[in-house]
């Protein structure tokens, strides 16, 4: 489609409709535009995709967007915006849409995950070490006799720390393409490195957490049964602080890879549990445990689940100043002098998209959570 493109492009200069001349590098900002476009619908879907587009469209400025989705998305769109505006009369983007929307998917669903409601966030500014945040025995308020000084709580930081990591990926649009007139390889490629960007800070998490979380075999080795769920639940319920208090923590939460999804339901959803003589009691741990399925924990830790207490935080992942959000994009123009701008960069004859991300996690207590050997 890039030579598609490039035809309208000639077709509005031969109209006068833009400036003569430009054609050629106004392809090349929207063939770039597509793969961003591809790479944010894949990452964030489509529904959130197109509230972003719909309100940048009804908006004089994109600063009164609110959200950092919003911010994130067309941070990364606006110098593409730029080219192709600047260089048009303020109708013409417009014709341009029914191409960027038909190289994309519709309909996508990327891969979802909801490992991140177990965890703080905090932002830094570089790639120093960063100590994690953990507060020390805040029980209650202590009393304050009359003219005695107030006591105060104590913030602590781990022993031992973390940075934020750079990823990166890219995907190039050869010149072969662009003569090829194909596109769409282009924008599928950036689909897949949508999917591959959220798959990424997926595994960062149940990376910091393997790394975290000690293995145990309470009950033994295996699944999470009901009988093994029983006495993960007492032992979480027993934890004490370094006064002795006990902390009164739940195992509500269950996280598990997909091997035991059949099990945890047998556990935990079944109203009776019957016995060898055919008999069934109760099932008191119905309703009171969350299961929650992760399809990449098996890749990080095995056949090993979690059972956690869903009001603790013991997870803390950080984010450098700018990519709270999700990932940013970079574009690659051509850069040859004199050269036709499809013919793309003087190493290689490409132009590209960059997709980066700057993430880190630290499990920073982990007493809230038990992490049980699976097989």
């Amino acid at each position: 489609m890039g030579q598609s493109i490039l035809h309208k492009y000639q077709l509005a200069e031969a109209r006068g409709h833009i400036p003569s001349g430009v054609a050629e590098r106004l392809t090349m900002a929207t063939i770039l535009e597509a793969g961003i476009q591809a790479f944010h619908r894949a990452y964030y879907g489509d529904k959130a995709f197109a509230q972003v587009m719909s309100e940048k469209r009804a908006n004089a400025s994109a600063l009164e967007i609110a959200g950092t989705l919003q911010e994130s998305l067309l941070s990364d769109v606006k110098p593409l915006f730029k080219i192709i505006e600047a260089h048009t009369t303020t109708d013409f983007p417009l014709v341009l849409a029914n191409i960027r929307d038909r190289t994309i998917r519709k309909e996508f669903n990327p891969y979802e995950s909801n490992i991140f409601g177990i965890a703080t966030e905090r932002t830094t500014k570089d790639f120093k070490q960063i100590k994690g945040i953990k507060y020390g025995n805040i029980d209650r308020l202590n009393p304050r006799p009359e003219g005695t000084d107030v006591t105060f709580a104590s913030v602590e930081m781990t022993e031992d720390g973390y940075s934020v990591i750079n990823y990166e990926r890219g995907v190039e649009y050869s010149w072969e393409a662009f003569v090829n007139d194909d596109l769409s390889v282009f924008t599928n490629a950036l689909v897949a490195l949508g999917i591959a960007a959220k798959r990424n800070r997926v595994l960062v998490v149940m990376e910091a957490m393997a790394a975290g979380i000690p293995q145990e075999t309470i009950g033994g080795a295996g699944g999470p049964d009901n009988a093994r769920l029983k006495l993960v639940r007492k032992a979480l319920a027993n934890l004490a602080d370094a006064d002795g208090n006990k902390l009164g923590l739940q195992g509500n939460k269950l996280l598990i890879p997909t091997q035991w999804a059949d099990e945890a339901a047998e556990a935990i959803d079944s109203e009776l549990l019957y016995q060898a003589d055919g008999k069934g009691n109760k099932n008191i741990l119905r309703g009171r445990i969350e299961t929650q399925i992760e399809k990449l924990l098996s890749r990080v830790t095995g056949d090993d689940w979690f059972l956690y207490d869903g009001d603790e935080k013991f997870l803390e992942i950080a984010y450098l100043e700018g990519f709270q959000a999700g990932p940013k994009t970079y574009t690659q123009m051509p850069d040859v002098e004199g050269a036709l701008a499809s013919e793309g960069s003087f190493k290689n004859h490409t132009y590209a998209v960059k997709v980066g991300d700057v993430v880190g996690g630290k499990v920073v207590d982990a007493r809230s959570v038990k992490r049980i050997k699976g097989a």
